[in-house]
């Protein structure tokens, strides 16, 4: 409880989440196509593809922020992260402790 008034709970838990993802981003792309990743994770050979790309022309946030932010690695990472927290907050809501 005490780190909640400390650090903003919410953005922790989107940076874990963004850096999550780009974990499976990185596993996704060192292995060869898998049926399983469109089946299970919803990723596309041609995504697959992006992201490969992306990373050959990856752009440093500290050169380009705004060029940083639209890449599709970095979308993709936070889509992800935002779709996650939207899910967790709405199912808190939906709790009954009766």
């Amino acid at each position: 409880y005490s780190c909640a008034h400390k650090y903003n709970v919410e953005y922790t838990m989107k940076v874990i989440l963004h850096e999550l993802y780009h974990a499976m981003q990185a596993k996704v792309g060192r292995e060869p196509w898998q049926e399983w990743f469109e089946a299970d994770l919803g990723i596309t050979e041609e995504r697959k593809k992006y992201w490969k790309l992306n990373d050959s022309n990856y752009i440093d946030l500290r050169k380009n922020k705004k060029a940083y932010e639209v890449q599709v690695v970095e979308v993709d990472a936070n889509v992800f992260a935002l779709g996650c927290l939207r899910m967790a907050s709405e199912a808190w809501y939906q709790l009954s402790l009766d």
